[in-house]
C-alpha cells in the first residue's frame, strides 16, 4: 500500500539517487527586463534565518515555513532540509547539532535558513548561521498546543496516556495527573520548554525557568503568536525586510478545538497547571508580543496587514485552477501514519511557489539545491514572478 502511494504521490524514498528527483515545473520567461522585479531596491531582505518550530501549531506555525520556502527560492538562499522529504524534525530527542547537516543535500555553500523541528542550542545553529542571523518562533497558548497534539494522533495519545483527551482531563480534575514521560521522547508537557532545551527535570526549578526566559528574550528576534497569525507575519515581513510579494502566504482554516474537545474551565485550570512551565513563558512573551505592537505602530501593522490580504487575494485569482490538481502527502516518522494534500493550482513558477504544501516545497528545494544549472533558471526572478508582467499587474 505505501509503496503505491509513493508511486502516485511521486514520495521519494531516503537513499534515493539524487538523478532520480524529478525537476519542478518551470515556466521560462523571453524577457529578462524583469529580474529584479519582485524586490525594489530598498529592500534588502536578511540572509541568516532560524525559526525554531514547535509541535502543537497546525497550518499557522507551518505557513512560517513555507514563507521562509518561498524566501529561498525567489532570492538564492540555501536551506537544512533532511534527505527525506517524510522527515521534518532534526536530532530528537537531543538537541540540535551542526553536524547533522554534514550529508545533507546542498550543503557545499553553507546555509542560510533552518526551519526543521528540533531543540535549541544556540551555539550549534550559530555554527551553521554565524552570529548574524535572525531567529524567530511562534507559540501558542499551551493547553491548546497541547490539546492540538493529542488531537492530531488520537489512537497514539489514547494508548500513551491510557485514555482520550476528555478521560484525561476529568482525571485531572480529581487530582490525577498524566504520565510526565514524553511520547516517542518528544511530544508531550512543556512542549515550548523542551523545545527550547530544557530538560523534564528541571520544570519545576522557577529560576532555571527565569533564566530560560532571559535567553530567549536575548537571543530571539521575533516571537510571534499562533492566535494572531496576521499581525505577526506583518512583524515578520518588517524583521525579513521583504515586499508584501515576497511574505504573502494565504492562511489555511484551523479547526476550533471547542469543537473537538469538551474543555470546561476546571479543566483548562488543570492542565494549566500541568503546564506551568509552558505557561509561564507564553504569558512573558504574549505581553512582549503587545508591546512590541505598540512600539511598531498599531496603524503601521494595520497597514501592512491590508497589503498582505491584497497581495493573498492577488496570489488566488491568478493561481488558483480547480481544474488542475497537485498532490502532495507523507508518512509521518512518529506514526506511520499517511497524509495527503490536494492543491490547485496553475502550473507557473510563481503559483508553485506559493501553492505547494510544505512537503512539496522541500522536495523542490533539495533538487534546486543539488542541481546547480537548473538553478540558474529557476532562481531568476523573471521567471518567478513572470505572471505579474503577464497579466499586467
Amino acid at each position: 500500500m505505501k509503496n503505491k502511494l509513493r508511486e502516485k504521490f511521486n514520495i521519494v524514498p531516503k537513499d534515493i539517487d539524487s538523478k532520480e528527483f524529478p525537476a519542478p515545473v518551470v515556466q521560462e520567461h523571453k524577457s529578462r527586463r524583469y529580474a529584479q522585479a519582485y524586490e525594489r531596491p530598498r529592500y534588502h531582505p536578511r540572509r541568516k534565518i532560524g525559526y525554531l518550530r514547535h509541535h502543537g501549531l497546525p497550518n499557522n506555525g507551518e505557513n512560517i515555513v513555507r514563507v521562509l520556502y518561498k524566501l529561498a527560492y525567489c532570492t538564492d538562499l540555501t536551506v537544512v532540509l533532511p534527505n527525506d522529504t517524510s522527515v521534518f524534525s532534526m536530532g530528537y530527542p537531543n538537541t540540535f547539532q551542526a553536524n547533522l547537516t554534514e550529508d545533507l543535500y546542498g550543503n557545499t555553500e553553507g546555509f542560510d535558513i533552518i526551519a526543521v523541528h528540533a531543540r535549541w542550542d544556540l551555539e550549534e545553529y550559530n555554527k551553521l548561521l554565524v552570529d548574524e542571523a535572525k531567529y524567530i518562533t511562534m507559540l501558542r497558548n499551551p493547553v491548546d498546543a497541547f490539546l492540538e497534539m493529542c488531537e492530531e494522533n488520537p489512537e497514539v495519545f489514547t494508548r500513551f496516556y491510557g485514555g482520550d483527551i476528555n478521560e484525561i482531563i476529568s482525571k485531572m480534575k480529581i487530582g490525577i495527573m498524566p504520565r510526565k514521560d514524553r511520547l516517542g521522547g518528544i511530544i508531550g508537557r512543556n512542549q515550548f520548554a523542551w523545545n527550547f532545551g530544557m530538560n523534564d527535570t528541571d520544570f519545576e526549578n522557577m529560576e532555571k525557568v527565569d533564566q530560560l526566559i532571559d535567553h530567549i528574550d536575548k537571543t530571539f528576534h521575533l516571537v510571534m503568536l499562533y492566535e494572531r497569525y496576521n499581525e505577526s507575519v506583518a512583524l515578520l515581513q518588517k524583521l525579513l525586510n521583504v515586499s508584501t510579494r515576497l511574505i504573502a502566504i494565504n492562511n489555511g482554516p484551523v479547526l476550533s478545538l471547542s469543537e473537538r474537545v469538551s474543555l470546561d474551565a476546571d479543566g483548562r485550570k488543570a492542565l494549566e497547571s500541568f503546564l506551568s512551565t509552558d505557561v509561564k513563558i507564553y504569558t512573558h512573551f504574549k505581553r512582549k508580543f503587545e508591546e512590541l505592537i505598540k512600539k511598531v505602530g498599531e496603524e503601521e501593522i494595520r497597514k501592512t496587514m491590508e497589503e498582505q490580504e491584497k497581495q493573498n487575494e492577488l496570489n488566488y485569482k491568478t493561481c488558483y485552477d480547480p481544474n488542475n490538481i497537485h498532490y502532495s502527502t507523507i508518512v509521518t516518522a512518529e506514526t506511520g501514519i499517511e497524509m495527503s494534500w490536494a492543491v490547485p493550482f496553475k502550473d507557473v513558477s510563481y503559483c508553485r511557489v506559493h501553492g505547494l504544501t510544505e512537503q512539496s516545497l522541500h522536495q523542490d528545494l533539495i533538487y534546486i539545491q543539488m542541481n546547480k544549472d537548473f538553478r540558474n533558471i529557476y532562481r531568476d526572478p523573471s521567471v518567478i514572478f513572470s505572471h505579474f508582467h503577464d497579466e499586467g499587474l
